[in-house]
């Protein structure tokens, strides 16, 4: 009886181990309305001289949700938000002394939407003449 209680003990783990290796992807905060389906938003951010703009601050904001994410673009001046719901948002474009740049657009299930950006250069305001004394 021991060798019984012993080998059911034994399978019992290499079941649970078993169980435990299984994807998770399926398991989705939707509860028991199927897999969630997400798109994303993708870009390419250059400054005024056309160059990649590397480190640039990308804010998405989902519109409906007011929910937001902060990225950086990469040295390539390219970014990339994953996993988003699908619905409308804002995308805020900025980098330390150029011109920010604010964008829509909707994601789609399963599509990347993309919104690139030329940022310009922020000219400075001229002051007004001088009056003659």
């Amino acid at each position: 009886m021991k060798r019984t209680i012993y080998i059911s003990s034994f399978t019992l783990l290499i079941a649970t181990l078993f169980l435990c290796q299984l994807p998770v992807s399926a398991q989705t905060p939707n509860s028991g309305k199927g897999p969630a389906t997400t798109g994303s938003i993708t870009g390419e951010v250059t400054d005024h001289n056309g160059g990649p703009l590397a480190g640039a601050t990308v804010v998405i904001t989902n519109v409906q949700t007011k929910e937001s994410i902060t990225i950086k673009t990469d040295v390539s001046g390219e970014y990339r938000a994953e996993r988003l719901a699908p619905g409308e948002y804002q995308v805020v474009i900025s980098a330390s002394g150029l011109v920010t740049r604010i964008e829509k657009t909707r994601v789609k299930e399963h599509r990347a939407s993309k919104v690139s950006a030329h940022l310009k250069a922020v000219v400075p305001a001229t002051p007004p003449p001088a009056k003659p004394a």
